[in-house]
């Protein structure tokens, strides 16, 4: 929103700036913890203080990005960026600990498998 000889100007969002977009969060870490600390406890999983510090900021990072992309009238600003946010969430969780906690298949070669089932076969002559 711009002011203009002192009445407000509402821009539609494709011109107006994500600083003007997030003019409704009073406390973006505030919100960012939050969604942090809902996001680990669900999951039961603990973090190191460095590591919270990272995701936390990382999710300030990604509030202001996801602000650009906010259509106005579906949903408020709020409930969109904590839907998007416990996304970006999963995201960093992801791209810091891996995919899963189940390890990795090791693959083996099937003519390997052979090869040392003929070793082991006893020569019947």
């Amino acid at each position: 929103m711009i002011l203009r000889d002192g009445q407000a100007l509402i821009l539609p969002v494709s011109l107006a700036t994500p600083a003007e977009i997030m003019v409704g969060i009073r406390d973006l870490e505030g919100l960012c913890v939050g969604v942090a600390n809902d996001y680990l406890r669900r999951r039961s999983a603990r973090l190191s203080d460095e590591q919270t510090a990272e995701l936390v900021s990382y999710l300030m990072l990604a509030a202001w990005k996801e602000a650009v992309r906010y259509q106005p009238g579906r949903v408020d600003l709020l409930g969109y960026l904590v839907a998007r946010l416990r996304f970006r969430c999963t995201d960093w969780y992801r791209s810091y600990f891996g995919r899963s906690k189940l390890p990795r298949p090791v693959f083996v070669s099937l003519d390997a498998l052979r090869d040392q089932e003929q070793e082991l076969e006893p020569d019947v002559a």
